[in-house]
């Protein structure tokens, strides 16, 4: 870290803790990508249409390819069957192709070719029991 102007640290939080605190010794910008898995919380109070948006776009930026990309969503039960309907109907309307130019497709070519990614990403929603004392508490069932 001595050596370079930038760090882009991807990894446990324990580690990312240490190369935090050598960056700033250094005075040096870095970006951290700890521990976790990516998650978009959907709450009972949410603005349904938004949390799609954001879950959509989340998942497809860079073709899904990004380690910051949404890869779970955990939605509270209340509305779970809203946002779960409706984040189907937006991901059947998305198109995957070989760009023909701006704006021809949402989801374009993918960075890798092998391991063969699945094209489009397939979300899982965690339906969650309604929050009382600790968060998250009870037991959960994964739908999809």
């Amino acid at each position: 870290m001595d050596t370079v102007d930038f760090v882009m640290f991807t990894g446990s939080t324990r580690t990312g803790r240490a190369v935090a605190a050598r960056a700033g010794e250094r005075l040096m910008p870095c970006s951290l990508e700890l521990g976790g898995k990516d998650a978009l919380i959907v709450l009972p109070d949410a603005d349904i249409e938004r949390a799609v948006d954001v879950a959509l776009h989340g998942a497809l930026v860079n073709g899904g390819q990004m380690c910051t990309s949404v890869e779970r969503c955990y939605v509270e039960a209340p509305v779970y069957d809203r946002f779960v309907t409706r984040l189907r109907e937006r991901f059947e309307e998305v198109t995957q192709a070989r760009p023909a130019g701006p704006g021809s497709t949402d989801v374009g070519a993918l960075t890798f070719p092998r391991p063969r990614p699945r094209p489009l990403p397939r979300p899982a929603a965690l339906a969650v029991p309604s929050r009382t004392g600790t968060p998250w508490q009870g037991s959960p069932t994964v739908r999809s």
